[in-house]
């Protein structure tokens, strides 16, 4: 049986990213055209600017939802009971 191998906490940003960038840039692009996709402290953020916050949210997103997923992942290394290497 072959030892399970955890992602590091950057393969796990890495993977986050790259998943969440396209629906954030969809909410960029909707905002660039006049939608209130994309708020900062309860206002809308339309133009230009809309692709910087988009930005920055999908890189704070996918760090939070990494650490989660390596706290998991931990929980369950520690918590988990011990392999027995005699199984046949």
């Amino acid at each position: 049986m072959e030892d399970f191998r955890q992602p590091t906490y950057w393969e796990s940003f890495l993977s986050l990213a790259l998943g969440l960038a396209p629906l954030f840039l969809i909410f960029a692009i909707a905002a660039l055209f006049g939608f209130d996709t994309i708020r900062i402290n309860r206002q809308p953020v339309h133009g230009p600017l809309a692709f910087v916050y988009s930005a920055a949210t999908t890189l704070f997103l996918a760090a939070a939802i990494a650490a989660f997923q390596k706290l998991g992942f931990a929980m369950w290394r520690l918590w988990s009971p011990p392999q027995s290497s005699d199984r046949g």
